[in-house]
């Protein structure tokens, strides 16, 4: 006879990866009238640029130690690179630093990756 048993999954971590396009074709903005024009730049909008995050999730569980509940919120990191501008333009000074999604994802991707916690 055999005998069939569900593992407790306790200790999984879930990770997973979703792409996000950065701006949308059309947009509705309700500001008050106080505030200023808003300003939203795509080179072209048949091109629009994605990026991708990548998320991990737990079991929520009680830590005996701390006396408290983990939620299993691990983290939500993107794929994105920091660069330096190399002349003016009219977006951005020479010297100032600006992120830029990135465009593949390969194995050495955590070399250049600028993660955050």
């Amino acid at each position: 006879m055999e005998t069939y048993r569900f593992k407790t999954m306790s200790n999984v971590v879930h990770i997973d990866e979703k792409w996000f396009w950065m701006e949308k074709t059309k947009i509705n903005i309700y500001k008050l009238a106080s505030e200023g024009q808003t300003y939203r730049h795509i080179k072209n909008k048949t091109h629009i640029v994605k990026v991708m995050f990548l998320s991990a999730v737990s079991r929520p569980s009680y830590d005996t130690h701390r006396h408290e509940y983990f939620n299993g919120k691990i983290g939500i990191w993107p794929f994105i690179e920091t660069k330096v501008a190399k002349k003016n333009s009219k977006y951005r000074r020479r010297g100032d630093v600006y992120i830029v999604p990135q465009t593949s994802v390969d194995k050495n991707l955590q070399n250049k990756c600028y993660w955050t916690d």
